[in-house]
């Protein structure tokens, strides 16, 4: 979105209100819930796999 303001003022095509805004919002709000999926996969994975290590470790004790 900023991006376009900046193209507006240095003379690029007019900026489309509601259009740029539902646009920019599908955009944050598809990387923020990427973000948040993806990092509570990995916390799940990390999870998993670290008590697999315990799990061995006091096996081999």
């Amino acid at each position: 979105m900023a991006l376009r303001g900046l193209t507006t003022l240095a003379g690029g095509h007019p900026i489309e209100s509601f259009h740029d805004m539902a646009t920019f919002s599908r955009v944050a709000g598809s990387l923020s819930l990427g973000l948040i999926v993806g990092t509570s996969a990995g916390v799940l994975i990390l999870r998993s796999r670290s008590a697999e290590v315990a799990a061995e470790v006091a096996a081999e004790r």
